[in-house]
């Protein structure tokens, strides 16, 4: 089977994520153990994705642009799952 290829911007990327915010080792010392596999304190931001397929969209995007991301599941939160990583969407370069 051929892959499938999407058209994506940065903007769109925007509307894959249902909540972001900057990352750091201040937040990660208050939710020690929340995220599975636990991410580095070192990255940049955090975007939170509802639904499985935004996730894999938003890694497949992520994949095309060159950067590195890490994915956890947030077993504290609502079962959503979490992409850490530097690069900033441009909600986030504003």
């Amino acid at each position: 089977m051929a892959p499938v290829t999407i058209n994506m911007t940065d903007k769109d990327f925007d509307y894959l994520f249902d909540d972001s915010m900057q990352w750091g080792p201040d937040w990660i010392v208050h939710h020690d153990g929340r995220f599975q596999p636990e991410p580095s304190p070192n990255w940049a931001l955090a975007y939170w994705f509802d639904t499985y397929i935004a996730v894999v969209l938003a890694r497949s995007y992520l994949d095309s642009l060159g950067e590195a991301y890490h994915q956890a599941s947030d077993e504290g939160g609502d079962g959503s799952w979490v992409l850490f990583t530097d690069w900033k969407s441009p909600c986030w370069r504003r």
